[in-house]
């Protein structure tokens, strides 16, 4: 196993949620849940159980798992403790005509700031978080729905749809890239044996999987 944090400019996590999943639906509906995994500011945002109860508790929660992800490849190695991440006010817009919003906050973390954007559909909700704020076009990105024979190997079809991407915009041979775990379980991305400056993130969530990278 190695440990090897990547070197790199800017860091990206990625998280995404299915709000189709009942166990998600019951989970972000619980208060003595919220309480577990948000701050007490952050659970005074919740005026009652509402339906945008649900997003609003998704949202908080990808953001801290965005966050933590992030920590994880620049060499953190405690155990996620989302309490202590803290999600700055959450602002909600909707740019799309299909009724798809965008939401954009902040969270700190010991004084590590971590800049996040959300998509949010009527199946799933996906967020995107970076350690500065690149050109929107800077960070690839992909989300889609598996079917069911995908499901049983979730890990390996994403791996394989992120290669793939990262392949072809940088022009190397797939066959070439190999994905290798560090001592903590960290993703790291190999061209031949040598480790490159790329940050990544995969993520999957009932029937959703999905990545980001930063592209140079």
């Amino acid at each position: 196993m190695i440990r090897h944090p990547v070197i790199t400019e800017n860091f990206v996590g990625n998280d995404i949620v299915s709000l189709c999943d009942t166990k998600n639906i019951a989970g972000f509906s619980n208060t003595a849940y919220l309480k577990k995994f948000l701050t007490a500011k952050e659970f005074n945002r919740f005026t009652g159980l509402t339906p945008d109860t649900v997003i609003l508790a998704a949202l908080l929660w990808s953001y801290k798992e965005c966050a933590y992800k992030i920590m994880l490849q620049k060499g953190f190695s405690d155990a996620f403790a989302p309490a202590l991440y803290e999600v700055s006010e959450i602002k909600i817009f909707e740019e799309h005509k299909d009724g798809i919003k965008t939401a954009y906050t902040r969270v700190n973390y010991k004084n590590n700031l971590f800049f996040c954007r959300s998509l949010i559909t009527g199946k799933y909700l996906h967020s995107i978080a970076c350690t500065s704020l690149p050109e929107p076009d800077r960070i690839a990105s992909y989300i889609t729905e598996l079917t069911p024979e995908q499901g049983n190997e979730v890990s390996h079809f994403t791996y394989q749809l992120l290669l793939a991407d990262i392949a072809a915009h940088y022009g190397i041979d797939k066959n070439a890239l190999q994905i290798h775990k560090d001592t903590k379980g960290c993703p790291l991305i190999f061209e031949k044996n040598k480790p490159l400056p790329l940050s990544f993130s995969v993520s999957h969530d009932g029937n959703f999987t999905s990545f980001a990278f930063i592209k140079k």
